[in-house]
């Protein structure tokens, strides 16, 4: 049996919480949030849970990271590509678009914080800000974000 110090176990339930995340896997995500996987954390390649949440369309898992305190600083991490969560969930959009829990997903990320001035190139060499893309997609959901914005501008 292999014994870990507490770093090496930390370091390994960070990683497996971004795995479970991949893998759709609530049970053992709930399982090591409670045990301690840091929510926030960003690999090497500056992936997080929440972006592999996202990429799998894992609403449960999205909302579980939400709820769990992920940051803004981690809603809007940047990979070593240049996605950000909401990025990835874009750029899944764009080749399947009517593929469920997308627009839920959308709505938990802008609330949670999401910035939409973060671009992405998702058709081919066309850039795109995440906010066109919304704002053309998901009306609705784009007015909410600019309601809460300018509230939180102007404190309304």
């Amino acid at each position: 049996m292999i014994h870990l110090n507490s770093y090496q176990q930390q370091s390994l339930n960070n990683e497996l919480l971004k795995y479970s995340s991949k893998r759709s896997s609530l049970q053992k995500m709930r399982q090591l949030i409670f045990q301690g996987a840091d929510v926030n954390y960003q690999n090497k390649s500056g992936k997080t849970a929440l972006m592999e949440a996202v990429q799998k369309q894992f609403y449960s898992g999205v909302k579980l990271l939400l709820d769990n305190h992920v940051t803004v600083d981690t809603i809007n991490a940047v990979d070593d590509i240049g996605y950000t969560a909401i990025n990835k969930l874009i750029a899944i959009s764009n080749y399947n678009f009517e593929k469920s829990g997308s627009k839920k997903i959308i709505d938990l990320l802008i609330e949670s914080g999401a910035d939409l001035r973060i671009g992405v190139d998702v058709l081919g060499g066309r850039y795109i800000l995440a906010r066109d893309y919304i704002s053309e997609k998901y009306p609705e959901q784009y007015e909410e974000y600019l309601i809460k914005k300018n509230s939180e501008t102007y404190n309304l």
